[in-house]
């Protein structure tokens, strides 16, 4: 029964690493692909991004990871910011807000991992407020 039960699980286990370095390089693409939507998404019109630079604290609490887009003529268009929490209420957040280069927030993503409507709900509620405060800082 032991040896039956040992045997599974190495079998599963063989096939589950085979699958895995399979999609591990698809999967990577997907997510790199589901980023730059993201930055696309919140970020002014740009030709290209910069390198991406990360800061984290040294307490390897959550860190901040910047990514700078310029127009063709190399002008600095804004910087989405990207960020997590592993504190929500599903577990793993992850917020990217768009700033232009005079501050001004020209938009943001929420991606919640298990939660989705979570996100949404969060994302409909808040349109209204960013309006508000964008409206009171160029207004």
């Amino acid at each position: 029964m032991v040896l039956t039960l040992l045997m599974v699980s190495l079998i599963s286990a063989t096939i589950l690493g085979f699958v895995h370095s399979m999609t591990k390089e698809a999967i990577d693409v997907a997510k790199l692909k589901a980023q730059n939507e993201a930055i696309k998404s919140i970020l002014p019109e740009f030709n290209e991004l910069g390198a991406s630079w990360k800061a984290a604290p040294e307490d390897g609490g959550d860190s901040l990871v910047f990514f700078p887009a310029f127009s063709s003529s190399q002008e600095l268009v804004g910087v989405a910011v990207k960020t997590y929490s592993k504190n929500g209420f599903g577990g793993l957040i992850q917020i990217m807000v768009g700033f232009k280069p005079d501050g001004v927030i020209s938009g943001y993503r929420v991606n919640v991992s298990c939660f989705v409507l979570a996100a949404c709900a969060f994302t409909f509620a808040f349109i209204g407020c960013i309006q508000k405060i964008s409206a009171h800082l160029t207004g």
